[in-house]
């Protein structure tokens, strides 16, 4: 039988046992149960009760190649950043502070070896595409977790 080890109201470890009353004696620190469904390592346990473990966090990439950093964008969303990246400067809809927010970040782009997605000068960027309609809402928060389309 699988014996459920919990301890401070998470379940530590699942082992294999011949009785909870024998993982009880090995394991005296230990509150010991008996496995009856899908309850394992990381659940929580209080009243009775098993409760499903958090979902993990999110793991986010660090330092991308530029060419893995352009790949979380869609092929439309990759066109329309490039026409604004070659045409910012000029375009008359951009106001001073949105060429600025371009200009820093398109510098910090190219001047890096790698794409750090923590990089403060990202956020910015995503926000001001949003605001320009080439990203939806949703997008930025996908890109800074790495997430591709």
């Amino acid at each position: 039988m699988n014996v459920l080890l919990i301890k401070s109201g998470k379940v530590d470890n699942c082992i294999s046992a011949d009785s909870v009353a024998r993982a009880q004696q090995f394991y005296p620190e230990h509150l010991c149960l008996e496995q009856t469904g899908a309850e394992g390592i990381g659940y929580g346990y209080a009243d009775g009760v098993f409760t499903e473990p958090p979902p993990p966090a999110p793991v986010i990439p660090a330092d991308l190649t530029h060419l893995e950093f352009r790949r979380l964008f869609t092929s439309t969303e990759q066109e329309f950043c490039d026409e604004l990246e070659a045409t910012f400067e000029s375009n008359a809809l951009l106001s001073a502070a949105q060429k600025r927010t371009l200009r820093t970040g398109y510098k910090n782009f190219y001047a890096a070896s790698k794409v750090d997605l923590a990089d403060p000068a990202i956020p910015p960027v995503l926000g001001l595409y949003v605001a320009l309609g080439i990203l939806d809402a949703a997008r930025p928060a996908q890109i800074l977790m790495g997430v591709q389309p």
